[in-house]
């Protein structure tokens, strides 16, 4: 999203609707909404790369991070399919229940790793159930092994591999309402402090933070500071050091993750 000092209307376009619990494949066979966003690895807005290691609680892949007790895997994308193979720890995904109400649990994926439901018994794929009480976060993990086309949904059993988004597009914009980079440019003749409205996309609550993610083109520019951050924008502070300054490919990292 690129948001421009010169257009301070200019916001983050609207998430599209999610589809309905049942879905029908062009194959004829049934299956449920998965709950799992960027269930396929396609997304990697952080850009990860070789082998990855990390913390307990970070971040990899889009929505994907960490478990307990930290995790290392490497990962190929061959034919259009992206497959992890964690070598050491669990990699997870925290699904957001809040409007979620109580209901049981299926889990499935591609792949020689076993996975669980919260911190339940781990279990090869399509053998692993669970339940959430209804309004309250809930998690899929995986431990070593390879992984990809994972699948968390409603009821007792599972049903074939869809994504959450219908498109890729769809995927990164389900994606980019946790984790949005956004590239700011801007100019202005007038040697006094500048302030500009940045929007982003809300999910509700403020972010755990906004960063500067890379340092763009500055001319006559003395700082530049971020203040007043809401739920969906925040203000970027422009201090000059002369007449017609201009800021270029500025790019702000805004994080709201489970």
């Amino acid at each position: 999203y690129n948001a421009n000092f010169t257009d301070p209307t200019n916001a983050a376009s609207k998430l599209v609707g999610t589809a309905s619990d049942n879905i029908s494949t062009n194959s004829g066979l049934q299956t449920y909404k998965n709950l799992l966003i960027n269930s396929n690895f396609a997304v990697n807005q952080r850009e990860v790369s070789g082998l990855v290691v990390l913390a307990a609680g970070e971040y990899g892949h889009d929505r994907f991070k960490a478990g307990a007790g930290g995790c290392s895997y490497t990962f190929a994308t061959l034919s259009g399919v992206t497959t992890i193979t964690i070598t050491a720890g669990t990699l997870m995904q925290a699904v957001d229940g809040a409007s979620i109400p109580a209901t049981d649990l299926a889990l499935s994926w591609t792949g020689t790793a076993q996975g669980r439901i919260n911190a339940g018994a781990y279990g090869v794929s399509g053998a692993v159930t669970g339940a959430t009480t209804g309004g309250v976060n809930f998690t899929a993990e995986f431990d070593t092994g390879t992984l990809t086309n994972t699948k968390l949904e409603k009821g007792l059993f599972s049903t074939p591999f869809s994504t959450q988004g219908a498109s890729d597009v769809e995927e990164l914009a389900l994606c980019q309402r946790y984790l949005e980079d956004i590239q700011v440019n801007g100019q202005t003749g007038v040697n006094a402090i500048y302030g500009q409205t940045v929007s982003f996309r809300p999910k509700g609550g403020i972010p755990d933070s906004i960063t500067l993610q890379t340092i763009g083109i500055r001319n006559t520019i003395t700082s530049v500071n971020i203040l007043n951050i809401s739920d969906s924008t925040f203000n970027l502070v422009i201090v000059p050091s002369g007449a017609g300054f201009y800021l270029q490919n500025e790019v702000y990292r805004i994080e709201r993750e489970l």
